[in-house]
């Protein structure tokens, strides 16, 4: 059997890939009951419908590569593709080509397009449009010249590798965001295809000559945490690297001024069953809660106290 539908479910579409004639039964059956009274409608189609998915597709941040499987007596074929949401009798741009692939540019870096292909028998004889694939293209920061703007970003960021070789690292994605005196940030690398993935972070107007402020990684899970103590404005650079050689997948989320934990320095006894408890204050914290108690207590339970 290839294939089965009913009546909620009707539609069944079938191609001949064979290059040969083929004979195929279509069996009609009532399940139980007396039966009754069907239509039953088919077209045949010289040529289908070509089927492609998300596979079939390398994208870039401004090019996309699609590829899509042969059918035997298509003349050519049409892709049309636009902005997310387009429609596709009326808008779009159409591209025809006798290949089975595609290499469309100038498109827009981190940008959502629908494709859309079919095949062509003769002028003006075309098959239906397939399904639309919906694509996004890479966020463009490959160097430090073209870097992205963090806060221009929607959080989580989930971006593909570009793979670019420099300094003996493959340098994914370089990334910045300017802190103002009193500022702070957190930045993780939530998941990844490669448990390599990892982040430098340096503080400095250019990425090549900043000062390294360490790096974080997805296979510790660890967030980075940093804050601007200082009086003037800081650009914090991220440069994402998987350190894959087959490249991958990444995605991070940050937030910007989070309610960061306290840097402890030290607990001291001053006597007379008093201690003196020192921090250093991170994040945008406006109230400070201390909990204490004997050696193994769970917070809450006992004596806290807010200041």
């Amino acid at each position: 059997m290839i294939d089965y539908g009913d009546y909620f479910n009707n539609r069944m579409c079938y191609t001949n890939n064979a290059g040969s004639i083929e004979r195929v039964w279509i069996i009609v059956d009532s399940y139980g009951g007396p039966g009754g009274e069907f239509q039953l409608n088919w077209r045949l189609d010289e040529h289908p419908a070509p089927l492609f998915d998300i596979s079939d597709i390398e994208e870039g941040d401004d090019f996309a590569i699609l590829r899509w499987g042969s059918l035997p007596g298509v003349d050519g074929w049409q892709v049309k593709y636009g902005r997310t949401g387009f429609d596709v009798d009326t808008e779009g741009e159409l591209v025809t080509t006798e290949d089975v692939f595609i290499d469309i540019e100038d498109l827009e870096p981190n940008t959502s397009y629908d494709l859309y292909l079919r095949t062509i028998c003769e002028v003006g004889r075309e098959s239906e449009w397939s399904d639309p694939i919906t694509i996004k293209t890479h966020i463009l920061g490959d160097y430090c010249n073209d870097a992205v703007d963090i806060s221009t970003l929607t959080s989580p960021v989930i971006e593909s590798t570009a793979n670019a070789f420099a300094n003996g690292y493959y340098n994914d994605l370089y990334g910045y965001i300017n802190l103002n005196p009193g500022e702070s940030i957190e930045m993780q690398i939530v998941q990844a295809d490669s448990s390599s993935a990892f982040c430098d972070v340096y503080a400095g107007e250019d990425c090549d000559y900043g000062e390294w402020l360490g790096y974080f990684d997805y296979r510790e899970g660890v967030p980075f945490e940093w804050k601007n103590n200082s009086e003037v404005p800081v650009k914090l650079w991220f440069v994402f690297s998987v350190g894959h050689r087959d490249g991958g997948a990444f995605e991070f989320n940050w937030t910007l001024n989070p309610c960061m934990d306290p840097a402890i320095l030290g607990l001291d006894p001053i006597g007379g069953g008093k201690a003196l408890l020192s921090f250093i204050e991170n994040g945008d914290a406006s109230l400070w809660e201390v909990a204490y108690g004997r050696k193994g207590f769970v917070p809450g339970k006992l004596w806290s106290c807010r200041f």
